[in-house]
């Protein structure tokens, strides 16, 4: 079966001008049959309060976006406006919501909140496997870069009962860190397909032709509910949590 992804793209824009997203979206996926808990759909948004509206509407999954800006010298995310917090954070003027970042997402604090309307998070692969600067190294984009060892996110958020989703893998050189550019770049499969022992079960990509390669890999290595899978480079992947 083919599933779908959908998301509520500036909703809270959209309700400004009189155009509210949510309503419409679920109306649309009932029309198809799919509004319901087992439907082939996941609906996602960077936006906390389109999620929340959704959730009063539908049984549908629910998960959370989590962004960042880019990824200073250190290691550590980059919250530079406007990709700081959602925009509805922005927009409601609240002291609490105007006080976090995207980052609160990832916290064990931001994990039990968005368990509350979401089913999991989908946050930038950075916040599951960052990267630092090569000394020395000349290379367009990421190519410059290398990875640095997984953070402890999956296993929170499996320990939180939270689905995980990251995303995105893409397979121009400037996209892959140094660990796997230039001649790796001719197989980008191998950034996301080198074992390492993390429970996943799907990932985001950019490009078709290492799809069934790693849905083959996948196919080798899986349960029903978890996935053994890499994340060297990083892990693009929709996780369940640990049976």
């Amino acid at each position: 079966m083919i599933g779908i992804y959908p998301e509520t793209k500036l909703p809270t824009y959209h309700k400004s001008i009189g155009l509210p997203l949510e309503k419409r979206l679920v109306d649309t996926l009932a029309r198809a049959g799919w509004n319901r808990r087992d439907a082939p759909v996941f609906i996602q948004s960077f936006e906390q309060s389109s999620l929340k509206e959704l959730r009063k509407m539908t049984p549908i999954r629910l998960i959370q976006l989590v962004d960042a800006n880019d990824v200073n010298p250190d290691g550590s995310l980059d919250f530079t406006a406007p990709f700081d917090r959602p925009f509805d954070w922005t927009a409601s003027g609240d002291p609490r919501l105007l006080a976090r970042t995207f980052g609160f997402f990832v916290t064990d604090a931001g994990l039990r909140e968005s368990k509350t309307y979401a089913d999991g998070i989908g946050p930038w692969k950075r916040y599951i496997v960052s990267s630092v600067p090569v000394p020395a190294r000349t290379a367009p984009g990421e190519a410059s870069r290398r990875a640095l060892a997984p953070t402890d996110l999956i296993e929170r958020a499996h320990k939180s009962d939270s689905l995980i989703h990251t995303w995105t893998f893409r397979n121009e050189q400037r996209r892959l860190l140094s660990d796997y550019a230039f001649f790796k770049a001719k197989n980008p499969t191998w950034s996301i397909s080198r074992p390492v022992g993390l429970a996943l079960s799907q990932r985001w990509q950019h490009w078709r032709a290492g799809s069934a390669r790693i849905r083959k890999s996948n196919r080798s290595h899986s349960s029903a509910r978890r996935h053994t899978c890499d994340v060297s480079e990083c892990v693009a992947a929709l996780s369940s949590p640990a049976a």
